[in-house]
Formats: C-alpha cells, sequence, structure tokens
C-alpha cells in the first residue's frame, strides 16, 4: 500500500491514528508513504516536512518512504527523446537532473534534447522545492 502524506490534510496525529487502525485490518505487505516531491497537480497539496515524514512512518508502524525513482525509465534506440519525455512528463514531472541522467544513460547528449526541449511548446518549466521540473502543458483543453 502507498499513502501521500499533503501537509495539514491528512498528517495529523489523528488521521494517522485512524489511518494505522485502517491498516491493521487490511493487513498490507508493505505500506510506503510518500509526500510531494514534484509539483503537484493541485494548489492545496504541500508536502509535509521530513520530521513530519519520519513521525508518519513511525506512526504507522514502520511504513518506509517509498523512494520513486525515474531509473527504469529509458529512450529506446531510434525514439525521439522529446516524444519520450511527453510520454513521461505528462504523468510525471521530471527534475531536470533526472532528464540528464535518462538521457546519458540512453546514450544521448543531454544538451541538444535540453534546448529543445525548453523550445518546445508542449513543455513547461517549473522551479519547485529548490529544483527545475518539466512538465507537459494542458493544451485545448486536455494534456499534450
Amino acid at each position: 500500500m502507498e499513502m501521500m502524506l499533503l501537509e495539514g490534510i491528512n498528517d495529523s496525529p489523528e488521521t494517522l491514528e485512524q489511518t494505522r487502525w485502517v491498516l491493521q485490518d487490511v493487513e498490507p505487505d508493505r505500506v510506503f508513504v510518500d509526500t510531494p516531491i514534484r509539483p503537484p497537480a493541485e494548489d492545496f497539496a504541500h508536502p509535509v516536512t521530513p520530521e513530519a515524514l519520519v513521525l508518519a512512518e513511525k506512526a504507522l508502524g514502520g511504513a518506509l518512504p517509498s523512494g520513486f525513482d525515474f531509473g527504469a525509465f529509458t529512450i529506446a534506440a531510434g525514439a525521439d527523446p522529446l516524444e519520450t519525455l511527453a510520454g513521461v512528463c505528462k504523468r510525471h514531472p521530471m527534475r531536470e537532473d533526472q532528464t540528464i541522467e535518462l538521457l546519458v544513460n540512453s546514450g544521448i547528449d543531454p544538451l541538444p534534447v535540453l534546448d529543445a526541449l525548453r523550445a518546445d511548446p508542449r513543455f513547461r518549466v517549473e522551479q519547485y522545492g529548490g529544483q527545475t521540473f518539466f512538465l507537459v502543458r494542458e493544451m485545448n483543453g486536455g494534456s499534450a
């Protein structure tokens, strides 16, 4: 089971205690706890502090931080890197360093792709938590 903790939404001791009771009934194999690390889709979604995350993990009976990473993504040989990045960023905004790592690990020179990405109208660049993220813009009432 994976849960997302949001500041002021579900991070109170009372809510965590209620969640712990539910988890005892469900008996999941593992419980992963997250907080937003990328720009959220909703303005109200604020991350909890690292200290609050540790307290929540303990309150939930040893839950683990999920540690979601982009290491599993690759760009297939011959594929258009911008198309691949658009597909990934549509679902998961990517940090600039993750994007560079993905490109390098796929054998692609990152500098021209980053320049093209910044110029491509499908993408937008956003600063969040001291990091640069690439996101796909909403176009014509839907995702690009």
